[in-house]
This record gives C-alpha cells, sequence and structure tokens, in this order.
C-alpha cells in the first residue's frame, strides 16, 4: 500500500511538472520572438514605444498554440518605408508584418486581445506602426498538444 502512494505521488507531481513545464516552455518561446524583435535596428528617427509576447490560440479558437511578439514604433516614415526596413532586417525563421496602429482593429479583428494591438483601436494616432510575428510550436505534431483543445 505504501509504494502504491509513493508511486501514486510521483506521479501527480511528475504530471504537475509536465504542465508547469510546457507552460514556461511556451512563455519562454513568445518572449524569443519579441526579443528578435527588439532586437532589429530601428529607421532613422524612430522610437520604440512599447513591445508585447503572447502565447495563444490568437487568431484562432481551433488549432495549434502560436507564439506573438510586437513592438510599437513611431516613426515618422511612410508604411512602404517601414516594410522596406523591417523586411531587409528579417530575422531567419520568423515572417513580419507591419502595420499602421490604426489598422490594428481592421487586420486583427475585434476578438483580438486589445492589449495585443497596444490597447489601441480605430482612433489611433498617426505615425504608429506595430511589426509583428506570430511563430508555431516547432513540434512534429503541434495538434496533439493538450492546450489546443481549451
Amino acid at each position: 500500500m505504501k509504494a502504491f502512494k509513493i508511486i501514486l505521488t510521483l506521479l501527480i507531481l511528475s504530471f504537475v511538472g509536465l504542465l508547469v513545464t510546457s507552460f514556461v516552455m511556451d512563455e519562454l518561446a513568445s518572449g524569443s520572438v519579441e526579443s528578435q524583435l527588439n532586437a532589429i535596428e530601428l529607421p532613422a528617427g524612430a522610437s520604440k514605444e512599447a513591445s508585447i509576447s503572447k502565447t495563444g490560440k490568437l487568431t484562432s479558437k481551433t488549432g495549434a498554440l502560436q507564439y506573438y511578439g510586437a513592438i510599437l514604433v513611431k516613426s515618422n516614415q511612410s508604411l512602404g518605408e517601414m516594410r522596406s526596413h523591417y523586411l531587409s532586417r528579417q530575422p531567419d525563421g520568423l515572417t513580419l508584418q507591419i502595420i499602421p496602429l490604426s489598422d490594428a482593429a481592421k487586420t486583427f479583428g475585434t476578438d483580438f486581445d486589445s492589449k495585443l494591438r497596444f490597447n489601441q483601436h480605430d482612433s489611433a494616432p498617426q505615425g504608429y506602426y506595430i511589426i509583428y510575428a506570430f511563430a508555431e510550436p516547432p513540434m512534429p505534431f503541434p495538434m496533439f498538444d493538450y492546450r489546443t483543445y481549451f
């Protein structure tokens, strides 16, 4: 009976450890996306206003988890100049998107967490741009991730 309690305790601790480890690893992965964006040199005359990262089912309620990283940049450059600057410095393994902050609600939809749009809506000031990237887990079968279904 004592051996059963020990084995049961070890199984429960292993399960809890696995859960905690997976959440920590996900936060590190989304933080890595944010760090890669922060490492890109800013265009001349631009300033970084904020950055953010998050892990979750960000663009749909089904499917695999995604890692999101974004920076908010204030610049007097045009959208074309901003895209040219950032896309020429795009880190390996990430696909960058550059949008005016005023287009965030239209781009992401109203269900997308407003904090990830830097708490701005359609009335966002001109001259602000979101540079963002999504990444999916590097597992061979992300559909088996248990968090996909919650």
